[in-house]
């Protein structure tokens, strides 16, 4: 007990150092949860081997060992889901493709969005791609306007921070939406 109730004052500290900032970025997470995962054992630690010194029940250790490993096992499971994502590029399931094309075929230039690719660099790098058929009285050569009306609409109403867009004027035969993670 002595042992376990010294040894997690620095785990404790790093623990709550972390926390700000645990919500932000997955390899502070990853951290944040190993030192809390220390502490809660320490934790555990004291508080069993006090029941067990004080009303002999052995089997509150067991008890808490299994408590510390289900939120252990919990909380990295979520860590890995994200981390499984951001490397196989898969999109948020916040990402709306019905709603990219209404804000993009909204505008009077653009006629339609198809071939779209989407996909997550890391939890705060949201990469998008698309292809957008202009209307005829614009020429290819003068679509900077409709490009920096899409990025921003893009970016503001869907939080999309890198966007490649691909002007076009019928070279596709295909018009569906196509929607591609990755």
């Amino acid at each position: 007990m002595i042992v376990g109730g010294v040894g997690p004052i620095a785990d404790v500290l790093d623990t709550l150092l972390l926390h700000r900032d645990a919500a932000d970025n997955i390899n502070i997470r990853t951290s944040y949860l190993h030192l809390f995962a220390d502490s809660m054992s320490s934790a555990a630690v004291i508080i069993g081997g006090l029941f067990i010194y004080l009303l002999n029940t052995y089997w509150i250790d067991q008890l808490l060992a299994l408590a510390v490993s289900v939120y252990v096992l919990h909380e990295g499971s979520q860590i890995r889901k994200e981390s499984a994502n951001i490397i196989m590029m898969v999109a948020p399931p916040s990402v709306d493709i019905n709603r990219i094309k209404a804000i993009i075929e909204q505008l009077p230039a653009a006629m339609n969005v198809h071939h779209v690719h989407a996909s997550t660099q890391s939890e705060h790098d949201l990469h998008f791609e698309v292809h957008v058929d202009v209307r005829p009285y614009l020429a290819l050569l003068n679509t900077t306007e409709l490009q920096t009306h899409i990025i921003a609409s893009l970016a503001k109403d869907i939080g999309i921070n890198h966007i490649t867009l691909q002007f076009e004027r019928g070279l596709c035969a295909e018009k569906e939406l196509v929607w591609r993670d990755g």
